[in-house]
């Protein structure tokens, strides 16, 4: 029982649509920019009453219904009342004047002049200027299951988590082993080039004794470093 009396005093205190023309809807927001000055001159909680803005409006133009919504402005007022703090209210009254003037200014289209905008769009449309839709090719729609099957997974693995910040998580991993893999053979390379150049080639390591001087040359030598007492 007490649960139905919620529902009916939630459904009773929701805001109603009407159905209005334009000079109605400029003569209501006269009315709602009344009821804001009163509440920034005296801030009460009789003066500042959302309720006293009025319904939601309905406002049926030539080109199709319009809807124009008032929970901004029922909002400012239930702050006022609440905080007592009227500071806010004075952009609600710039917003309120500035749509009025906008209102009054208004030149709405009547029913020919719609339907004649209508068939040039139709006709913008049929003339081929525009890129037509194409239908999705075989691999394009096997891409697409692809990274579906995948959010999937990463939606499962990280328990709610978003994607996005998996896949982000994913390609910067990447990229710091594929940069730490590229630096790592990099220096074997170099260490390798340098081994290479101290290493001496095993011909010139390992001496060939067949071909060897010949022993004029090495008496010679040899006589050479006696006269210079090079008796080692």
């Amino acid at each position: 029982m007490r649960l139905t009396w919620l529902l009916v005093l939630a459904v009773s205190s929701m805001p109603l649509q009407r159905s209005c023309s334009l000079d109605e809807l400029r003569q209501q927001l006269l009315h709602a920019n009344e009821v804001v000055a009163a509440c920034a001159a005296s801030a009460t909680e009789a003066v500042c009453d959302p309720s006293a803005v009025g319904p939601d409006d309905k406002v049926t133009l030539a080109g199709g219904t319009r809807r124009v919504e008032f929970g901004w402005l029922r909002l400012a007022l239930a702050d006022a009342q609440k905080s007592r703090n009227v500071a806010a209210l004075a952009s609600v009254r710039q917003r309120i004047e500035r749509e009025v003037s906008e209102l009054a200014t208004a030149n709405p289209l009547t029913a020919a002049q719609v339907k004649d905008e209508q068939g040039k769009l139709r006709e913008i449309l049929a003339s081929g200027a525009f890129p037509q839709p194409e239908p999705e090719s075989f691999w394009a729609r096997m891409w697409n299951r692809l990274f579906l099957w995948l959010d999937g997974i990463l939606r499962r693995a990280g328990r709610g988590a978003s994607s996005t910040q998996w896949i982000s998580q994913i390609l910067m991993l990447a990229l710091l082993g594929i940069g730490c893999g590229g630096l790592i053979w990099w220096l074997s390379r170099i260490r390798r080039k340098q081994e290479l150049v101290l290493k001496k080639p095993v011909a010139e390591r390992t001496p060939n004794r067949s071909a060897g001087p010949a022993w004029e040359v090495w008496l010679a030598q040899a006589r050479l470093l006696a006269q210079e007492q090079h008796w080692r």
